[in-house]
């Protein structure tokens, strides 16, 4: 729990509104403000 805390703490604590998914046929994502700032693998 705490190292999730520091990492989202590490990213200026982004509210909910800054996230984005997106689902495509080859795989999806997770991103931060924009499709170009994908979070993980």
């Amino acid at each position: 729990m705490e190292d999730a805390y520091r990492w989202w703490d590490g990213l200026d604590r982004p509210t909910a509104d800054r996230w984005g998914l997106t689902v495509t046929p080859e795989g999806q994502y997770v991103w931060l403000d924009t499709e170009e700032h994908r979070i993980g693998r």
